[in-house]
């Protein structure tokens, strides 16, 4: 355990001194700064989604980058010194995974203080809802002139905001409106709302509802019900930026040991090439799925869905950009969202394992061993 304990820590060290590091903070910053100049009519929503996407890149970057340690110690010839102390390879491996994981989880939560201290003194009456999710019906469709989808709320849930997220499925032969009416009505009263096609939709229930039904009134588009909620003001922003921070470390660290695996057999930029391309693909597969499977198209094209699913295996549950977004619609991520790391914690320690096991015995050579 000491020398496990001392490689991480070399390696740590090594990590911050470096010039990419220092690069990167000066660029965090940077970036940082320059989201104050955006226009943003959202009470702080924009200010929070660019805040968090700018993490996002910069935690990823010590994930990612744990392929290049390796590399680098070959060339330099530092393996070969390492080596010669007597720690196993496994362990010199390992190092490199746990030093990477440390340093984006670390970060994570210093740059949600930064994000969130910058969002507070830009918007002091910066404020986030927490929220409770709605079951709804299978398959949800609102269509022109087809019957109301009823949804069901919660024990007390009238007289609070509800908030139903909507989808445009597509026809690639015309282009939908952009905006839509809707109609709603519940415990006797009616309204519409009036809404862009993507959603999310808002409005609150009267008093008794047990449920609201929805009719679309809008021609040449049908939407589907992605997800809906019930909104209540949160508390501090500051602690839910933080919490957001800290996730965004432990999903982007999940791809370290892929990084440290591919560089075993090549460069360091080809190693955090592909890992930074799994993260990528992890943090947006869930989309592109839905996306394709909302695609009315024939031919060998309809393979599509089917075929995300398939290479979504090899790709780790990271739902970064999820975060985010929820973060820019001013949705506070509450502890439920700790289930959102279970799956990044899980495939951090399957892939771990290729990463530090001994290599064959014809290719035991220097940081392979």
């Amino acid at each position: 355990m000491a020398e496990l304990v001392a490689l991480t820590s070399r390696h740590l060290r090594a990590t911050l001194r470096g010039r990419a590091t220092r690069a990167g903070a000066v660029l965090f910053v940077l970036a940082l700064a320059a989201t104050l100049l955006l226009p943003d009519a959202s009470g702080g929503g924009l200010l929070l989604l660019a805040g968090l996407l700018v993490l996002t890149f910069f935690v990823s970057g010590f994930a990612v980058g744990a392929g290049a340690a390796l590399p680098e110690d070959r060339v330099a010839g530092r393996e070969a010194w390492l080596a010669s102390l007597a720690p196993p390879g496994w362990k010199r491996r390992l190092a490199v995974v746990l030093a990477a994981w440390s340093l984006a989880v670390v970060m994570g939560v210093l740059g949600g203080l930064a994000v969130g201290g910058l969002a507070l003194i830009a918007r002091g009456d910066l404020a986030l809802d927490t929220h409770e999710p709605i079951a709804l019906p299978e398959r949800a469709l609102l269509a022109p002139g087809a019957a109301p989808t009823a949804v069901a709320l919660p024990p007390g849930g009238a007289g609070r905001t509800l908030e139903i997220d909507v989808k445009p499925l597509y026809r690639l032969q015309r282009a939908p409106p952009d905006r839509v009416r809707i109609a709603w009505s519940a415990a006797g009263q009616r309204g519409t709302l009036e809404a862009s096609a993507r959603g999310p939709l808002r409005l609150v229930p009267p008093a008794g509802a047990n449920s609201i039904e929805l009719a679309l009134e809008t021609q040449r588009i049908r939407l589907r019900l992605a997800e809906a909620r019930r909104l209540e003001p949160a508390g501090s922003p500051l602690v839910a930026i933080v919490w957001t921070g800290l996730l965004l470390g432990l999903l982007a660290g999940a791809v370290a040991p892929i990084a440290v695996l591919v560089s075993r057999a090549t460069t360091g930029q080809t190693a955090s090439a592909a890992a930074f391309l799994l993260l990528l693909f992890g943090a947006t597969k869930h989309g592109l799925i839905g996306m394709a499977a909302d695609l009315h198209i024939g031919g060998w094209l309809a393979f599509a869905p089917d075929l995300l699913r398939t290479v979504a295996w090899i790709a780790p549950e990271a739902p970064l950009l999820h975060l985010v977004a929820e973060a820019g619609a001013l949705r506070a991520p509450g502890v439920a969202a700790a289930g959102l790391v279970l799956p990044a914690l899980l495939y951090t320690a399957i892939t771990a394992v290729p990463a530090c096991v001994p290599a064959p015995a014809a290719l035991s050579r220097g940081v392979n061993a």
